[in-house]
């Protein structure tokens, strides 16, 4: 299996520093809300804000006409950051077949069988919570 950066679009993040914000399971729907990191390479990058190391964007990482899902349900609970938002964490792995992803950390582990994935940042389409 092949590592999230083979994905078009996703070769420019950086999922590890990113902030799960929300995960939706749903029939035919399956994505993450995310504030992502950014690399220097991504187009949309920009300078980090004061006090963070990164560029953040927020977005939504959604796996597309998800045909099966497993979720092993973490049992750490949602913790909230500074601004009273939900945080699940990070990704701690991320994994990449034909049609086929792992995705882990401390939301659980989601194991899909989907076409695709795509990240869709924020000024482009909105996001849940936006």
């Amino acid at each position: 299996m092949a590592t999230y950066d083979s994905i078009a679009g996703l070769e420019a993040v950086y999922l590890e520093d990113s902030f799960v914000l929300a995960v939706t399971v749903q029939p035919n729907k399956v994505y993450f809300v995310v504030d992502v990191v950014l690399t220097e390479e991504h187009s949309q990058y920009s300078e980090p804000r004061d006090g963070e190391q990164y560029c953040y964007r927020r977005g939504r990482l959604e796996f597309l006409e998800p045909r099966q899902v497993n979720w092993r349900m973490s049992s750490r609970r949602a913790t909230y950051d500074a601004e009273g938002e939900t945080d699940y964490g990070g990704f701690d792995h991320f994994e990449v077949g034909s049609s086929r992803y792992v995705v882990a950390g401390d939301f659980g582990t989601l194991e899909i069988e989907a076409m695709g994935c795509e990240l869709i940042l924020a000024e482009c389409c909105p996001v849940p919570g936006d």
